[in-house]
Formats: C-alpha cells, sequence, structure tokens
C-alpha cells in the first residue's frame, strides 16, 4: 500500500489552498492507498466523514509560527511513526524548509513541495530559509508556471492543476434564480469575491472599485465569500463609505453562490493559480483580474486583466463596459475548454496517483 502524508502549512478552510486539497483527497481512487492529511486545524465535517471511510487520519498540530521547534520535532515523529513514502506539502513559500527537512530527517526519500504563490508576505523569513528548502526538497509542484518559477529559482518543476468537478460547477438557471430569491438579490447586478481577508487578496481596492461601479449603478451589490484576519476592517471601510457589502464569511455552497453572481473581480498583489477562478470560468462567469495573477488563469475568454496600477475608475468602466453573456447556451462549450486545458479533477486525479507511483518506484 502507498502511503502518503500531505500537509498544509496554512488554516485549512480559509484558502485556494483548501479547496485544491480537498478536491484532490475527495476524487481520488484510495484503493491502496493511505493518504494522511496533516492540518494547523481540524479539516472539516464532510472531508473528515470520507476520512474515515477511507480508513485515513487527519493530524493537527498548533502553528508553527507559535511554537516552531514543537512543531517541528511532532512533524518528525509523526513522519516517523507513519512510515510514509512520500510527504507532499502545500504552501507559498520557502517556509516549507520547515516540512521538507522534517521530512528528510525522518528518513522520507520522496520530498514534494507545492506552491501555489508568486511572492510572499514574510519576504525576509522566506530568503532566510530559501537555502534550506532549496537543500531538502527532492521534487517540485506548483499550480502555475509563475508559482514555480517564483519558489524554485530556475529549478526544475512540475505543473499540477488546480482541477475541480467541472459538471458540478457548470451553470444552472434554475439554481441561479433560486439562490438569488433566497439572499434578495433579484434585480441586482451581484459582484463576487472569494478569498480570505488578507493583505494579499487587496479587498482595499475591491471596496474602491465597487464604490465606483456603484456610482453608475445603483442595483450593484458586492458580495464577499471568506473570513481572514482583516474582515473587521474591511467592513468598517464599507461602513464609512455606505456601500451595500454583503459579508457571507466561510461558504460550503460556492457553486450556488457562482451561479447568483454577474461577475467576479480579483484585484490581488500576487497569486498562483486561484481555483476560485477555475471555477468561476465553469459556471460562465466574466472575470476581472489584476494582472499579477497568472495568465494561465484565463482558461476562456471570459477573463480580462487590468493593471493593478490602475485607477479605480478604469476598473470600473472595464466592468460596465462587459456585454452580457448567455451562460445557459455557453455552458457545454466552456466545460469542454476547461476539460480540454485538463483542470478536470477526475483525470487530475489519475495523473498524480501515477506520478506517485513513479516516485515510489524511482527511490
Amino acid at each position: 500500500m502507498k502511503r502518503i502524508l500531505v500537509i498544509v502549512s496554512t488554516k485549512f478552510g480559509y484558502d485556494g489552498i483548501t479547496n485544491v486539497v480537498t478536491n484532490y483527497y475527495m476524487y481520488q481512487n484510495h484503493k491502496d492507498l493511505r493518504m494522511d492529511i496533516l492540518t494547523i486545524n481540524p479539516v472539516d465535517e464532510k472531508l473528515r466523514k470520507s476520512m474515515r471511510e477511507n480508513g485515513d487520519f487527519n493530524f493537527v498540530l498548533p502553528y508553527r509560527n507559535q511554537n516552531p521547534l514543537k512543531y517541528f520535532l511532532k512533524l518528525i515523529s509523526i513522519i516517523k511513526k507513519g512510515n510514509y513514502q512520500i510527504v507532499h506539502a502545500h504552501g507559498g513559500s520557502c517556509t516549507l524548509a520547515v516540512e521538507m527537512l522534517a521530512a528528510r530527517i525522518a528518513g522520507v526519500k520522496v520530498r514534494i513541495a507545492h506552491s501555489h504563490n508568486t511572492a510572499s508576505d514574510y519576504s525576509t523569513i522566506n530568503n532566510l530559509l530559501r537555502p534550506i528548502f532549496l537543500k531538502n526538497y527532492t521534487v517540485g509542484f506548483a499550480c502555475g508556471k509563475e508559482a514555480g518559477e517564483w519558489l524554485y529559482a530556475g529549478r526544475k518543476f512540475e505543473v499540477i492543476n488546480n482541477g475541480i468537478d467541472v459538471e458540478k460547477f457548470s451553470y444552472n438557471e434554475m439554481s441561479r434564480n433560486e439562490f438569488r430569491e433566497r439572499y434578495h438579490l433579484q434585480n441586482k447586478y451581484v459582484i463576487g469575491h472569494i478569498g480570505r481577508f488578507n493583505m494579499q487578496k487587496n479587498h482595499e481596492k475591491l471596496i474602491t472599485i465597487y464604490e465606483e461601479i456603484s456610482k453608475q449603478r445603483e442595483d450593484a451589490v458586492l458580495v464577499l465569500i471568506g473570513d481572514g484576519e482583516l474582515r473587521e476592517k474591511i467592513q468598517r471601510m464599507a461602513k464609512e463609505k455606505q456601500l451595500d457589502v454583503r459579508f457571507i464569511g466561510l461558504s460550503d455552497e460556492i457553486p450556488k453562490w457562482l451561479q447568483a453572481m454577474d461577475i467576479l473581480i480579483f484585484p490581488s498583489l500576487f497569486e498562483g493559480l486561484p481555483v476560485a477562478i477555475v471555477e468561476a470560468q465553469a459556471s460562465g462567469l466574466p472575470c476581472i483580474l489584476s494582472d499579477t495573477i497568472s495568465p494561465m488563469t484565463a482558461i476562456t475568454d471570459l477573463v480580462k486583466f487590468v493593471g493593478l496600477k490602475e485607477d479605480d475608475s478604469v476598473w470600473a468602466e472595464e466592468v460596465l463596459s462587459l456585454k452580457e453573456r448567455d451562460r445557459k447556451q455557453e455552458r457545454e462549450i466552456i466545460a469542454a475548454t476547461i476539460k480540454e486545458y485538463h483542470f478536470d479533477i477526475r483525470e487530475n486525479c489519475k495523473e498524480v496517483l501515477e506520478r506517485y507511483e513513479e516516485l515510489i518506484c524511482q527511490r
């Protein structure tokens, strides 16, 4: 039996990495595969139930920044006891050096680092840990070309797409109408965003863009899905500007929210390849993204990039000038396109499992 330990170095339930790891677990063939997941908080009940049924385990350790040495020593102990053949750690910077070094000390020969970003919030510690990181990982994965080039500094890496269940996100007009009615969004122009409230996602810019849009469209409403350390600050900002902003929090109804929206705006300071943008395209939703986001994100013609430094009025103009799309009519074409570009999670899972098997045999 193949034994894999997947490590998530960010809080589970708050970011795109959560969706990626969950998708790759839920749609994987678990025959002859033990796949435990180590996190800094418990996984959600749906994933936990599936893991119990498969005989897998969710290890929970305190956030490594609180007590790095304790985290490091416990991680080594867990890896040794689990007798894992592969440790696959997801993150966004060279802080993955901690997990890679722990796996090396524990005797694991296949140590996969998986990059999900193109920059780091903590540049100093990232630079300090880079030599340790580069010395201790053995295989580099990345969600996109730019994320790989940034983390692996010219070394070889493999792009692993952030696959989704295409049918689950395909446009459904009945679902759209029911959801908009439930949340009193009938006759509204719904602008959406999905992501953690942190510096990277640039919610302050999003609020000021929406402010410009609302000057020209009185029916506009902004829906923000997610949670995080900056949520209260953004709530105060929206209240002070007297803007109609709906703070949904974490949600397990993302497919329905995407149906209900009319456009998605992502003015991120940096990104890898956000799975939310792939999901949005699958639902036929137009997306306006900052030019700091990977061009690989544009799987369909629903995506348009705007310079991050452009004035809010320019962003607003791009949004307001978009022509209405017939999402129902385009549904099948969009689904086929996303599958053609290899973002179908079922096929992605087969490819990753085959890669695991190859790496185990090579070692």
